[in-house]
């Protein structure tokens, strides 16, 4: 499994984002919002595969840390909406 992720890290890292997301929004629509805290964890799985990925160079490292901004970006911005959103 570490040799798929860290042979293909820009794939491995996006897909991972993804699916955080995608469970993420799935949470706030049944009201689960204790799944912030996952953030940190995700946020320490992308910098372990910046660093032991094989052939990262600049370009694949801001393609994974922006893919995990806008994971970020939003999961906030659609909970913000249906905290707040809906009066």
């Amino acid at each position: 499994m570490k040799s798929i992720i860290y042979k293909n890290p820009v794939i491995s890292a996006v897909a991972l984002n993804i699916i955080t997301l995608i469970v993420f929004i799935y949470a706030i629509n049944e009201k689960g919002y204790a799944f912030t805290l996952i953030i940190m964890g995700i946020a320490i799985v992308n910098t372990r595969i910046v660093n032991s990925g094989k052939n990262i160079n600049k370009m694949r490292k801001v393609i994974i840390y922006m893919s995990f901004i806008l994971m970020s970006i939003i999961y906030i911005s659609y909970a913000t909406h249906k905290i707040y959103g809906n009066y």
